[in-house]
């Protein structure tokens, strides 16, 4: 009996371990994800020469958007 409690134990951390590791690759795409968005509007908003960072804030927003949509997604799924 004392085997069977050890090995409820070993499955229970397994199953933290990898809700650790799927919440935070899911939180390291996002933000990988924001900051691409970021960047590639004010690489845009620079190479048009516009004085309002107006690419800049659209693709962050619409990089934030998606991000969040596919965090909440994937993690009703699951």
């Amino acid at each position: 009996m004392g085997k069977t409690n050890g090995e409820d134990k070993l499955k229970k951390g397994k199953k933290a371990l990898n809700s650790y590791a799927t919440i935070s690759s899911l939180i390291l795409q996002l933000v990988a994800l924001i900051v691409l968005g970021g960047w590639g509007g004010k690489e845009l908003d620079r190479w048009l020469k516009f004085s309002f960072p107006l690419f800049t804030l659209l693709f962050l927003l619409i990089t934030a958007c998606f991000g969040f949509y596919y965090l909440v997604k994937t993690m009703l799924k699951k």
